[in-house]
């Protein structure tokens, strides 16, 4: 329940227009040992599916395959990352395992305009990957 209420608020700071003042905001703890498996790679989407799994992607996978967030938020033993396209705004947060990596714990795919109804997954994702290749 702690983490659809973390996952709501970084959607809701997704769709916000006006950029977040990141000045002298904490930097996400680095995991140990952490890749991105070809497989993950291959299915950015079904990555995502495995939020809350001990082998979940780490802050450091998702930068691996959309680049920086547009919104980091690290807030004790946790992080939420929000990557805005266009329509739409894909929400990780990320909270720590046992070894205190932090890993993804959910996910939230939502549009940008309040209007428009809720994107699949897979449509943000690929917009997101897409703004990583543009940018």
């Amino acid at each position: 329940m702690r983490l659809a209420v973390l996952s709501a608020a970084l959607v809701l700071a997704g769709c916000a227009s006006a950029p977040p003042n990141t000045t002298g905001a904490p930097k996400l703890p680095r995991a140990h040992g952490v890749r991105l498996t070809d497989a993950d790679r291959a299915d950015p989407a079904g990555a995502l599916r495995r939020a809350g799994a001990a082998d979940a992607m780490t802050p450091e996978g998702a930068h691996s395959l959309f680049g920086t967030a547009d919104v980091e938020r690290v807030d004790g033993a946790g992080a939420l990352l929000t990557y805005r396209t266009p329509t739409c705004a894909l929400a990780l947060a990320f909270a720590a395992d046992g070894a205190g990596d932090l890993r993804l714990g959910a996910v939230e795919a939502a549009a940008r305009d309040q209007r428009a109804p809720r994107p699949p997954l897979e449509q943000c994702v690929t917009e997101a990957l897409a703004r990583r290749v543009a940018s």
